[in-house]
């Protein structure tokens, strides 16, 4: 819909590092009366949210996950991470080729920036450096990946107005204060009887009319299994060297050959294009079918250059093992469950994703 294509805060994001996953929980009961605000009706404050243009911003983000998830083989300093617990993330944001993205933890961060072309990644725990420079051709009107797992309410809104129409009612429940701001609160609710999802409340400010923060509520919960939002925000151009990163002396930079959007460009002649992901029902019922991209083998002329790699893919192997097994018309694989999302990994290399029961996702998979 128009709303991520026009609306730069709402549509920006940072790199994926996880599978699968919405997530976080419980927001503190508010300590001040809510603001008292100028009526308005859901239509046109989802018109207002659809035209804002805030262009440039900086804050603190809290989000906390309580997803009902196995233990999963991530590090602490892993973004993927936040697919439990309760985190806290600094971000900044100037215009299309300016972001920062700063998760801390333990007197620790781990990092995502992006200056014009130049891409880092950095991780103070590891102390570990890498560096991408993009083309023009590869930089122009490029963002980093949305994550599963979203990381600020404008990512989160993202997702979750991306299901509105036709299966969601729409209505304006109340006024909040959020990062001590005005806000009108936004309830989405799923109409159709078998999605995960009970309603999803976002925050829009009063001001600018940008999502400040974004709850959602799994189906027979009273508490939210989704809550990200500010702490802090200002809607003012962060200075340009906060987006100026210089790795630490003595720290080894591994420079990262981008990739580009098309994966089949350079592709050897004998190997088959991979597959684009194929979408299976409407709104908040919709399975995406995805084919899995076959990992490289690692062997004596080409080792692996982290050990820890190896190590992070044979837990994973395990972690996959040790889920319960589904089967179909398709073959058999594992299910992977949360409050708000089901996933599928099928034995011959699919990936199957939607915020529906289990049967659901099985059901929508092809032969």
């Amino acid at each position: 819909m128009a709303l991520t294509s026009r609306h730069p805060m709402i549509r920006w994001a940072v790199p994926a590092v996880a599978v699968a996953a919405v997530g976080v929980a419980f927001v503190a009961p508010r300590a001040v009366a809510d603001p008292a605000l100028p009526p308005v009706t859901a239509e046109q404050l989802l018109v207002d949210l659809q035209n804002s243009n805030v262009d440039a911003f900086s804050g603190t983000v809290q989000t906390r996950a309580d997803l009902g998830l196995p233990a999963l083989p991530i590090g602490d300093s892993d973004v993927a991470a936040l697919t439990s617990g309760t985190h806290t993330i600094r971000v900044w944001h100037a215009g299309e080729d300016k972001s920062r993205v700063a998760l801390l933890a333990d007197g620790a961060e781990t990092a995502m920036i992006r200056n014009g072309n130049d891409v880092w990644q950095w991780s103070s725990k590891e102390r570990m450096a890498k560096h991408t420079v993009l083309s023009d051709h590869e930089g122009a009107g490029e963002r980093p990946a949305p994550t599963a797992t979203p990381r600020t309410p404008q990512e989160a809104a993202r997702e979750m107005l991306a299901h509105i129409e036709p299966t969601t009612s729409v209505t304006v429940s109340q006024t909040a204060r959020v990062a001590g701001r005005d806000a009108y609160e936004l309830v989405l609710d799923p109409t159709s009887p078998d999605t995960l999802v009970a309603k999803i409340a976002i925050a829009v400010d009063s001001e600018t009319k940008a999502p400040l923060r974004v709850e959602a509520w799994a189906v027979g919960k009273n508490q939210p299994a989704l809550s990200v939002g500010f702490t802090s925000v200002d809607f003012t151009a962060p200075d340009d060297s906060v987006f100026a990163f210089r790795p630490p002396a003595g720290v080894a930079v591994e420079q990262v050959t981008p990739k580009g959007k098309d994966h089949r460009e350079g592709q050897p002649a004998d190997k088959p294009a991979m597959d684009e992901p194929v979408t299976v029902g409407d709104g908040w019922d919709r399975v995406t079918i995805a084919r899995v991209p076959e990992r490289p083998a690692t062997t004596d002329e080409q080792p692996t250059t982290d050990p820890r790699h190896g190590d992070a893919a044979a837990q994973w192997e395990q972690t996959v093992q040790n889920l319960p097994t589904v089967q179909g018309p398709w073959g058999t694989g594992r299910v992977l469950t949360s409050a708000l999302v089901t996933v599928v990994l099928t034995d011959d290399g699919r990936v199957a994703m939607g915020m529906v029961p289990s049967e659901r996702v099985v059901a929508a998979i092809p032969q």
